[in-house]
């Protein structure tokens, strides 16, 4: 059983909901591309978005797992890094 005195130091509860209970319309590189492209970058696609983000997320989340918990970041720190 968890000790009532352990739970109060929790100050916030996160969920993901994306993918679950929160579904986008399209896939989100096509919202980001599409303004991209209606502003002078017509040659950045979606696929491209896709497949950088899935890189570059895999780099930090290897690199800083849980958010950069551990490291002391801030959630703001971690998508920025």
């Amino acid at each position: 059983m968890i000790r009532l005195k352990r739970l109060a130091n929790i100050r916030l509860v996160t969920f993901d909901l994306f993918d679950t209970l929160y579904m986008p319309a399209e896939s989100v590189s096509i919202t980001y591309a599409r303004p991209l492209q209606r502003h002078g970058f017509a040659h950045i696609r979606s696929e491209v978005i896709s497949t950088a983000f899935a890189r570059s997320f895999k780099e930090i989340h290897t690199a800083y797992p849980c958010y950069g918990f551990a490291a002391g970041m801030t959630s703001k720190q971690w998508w920025d890094e």
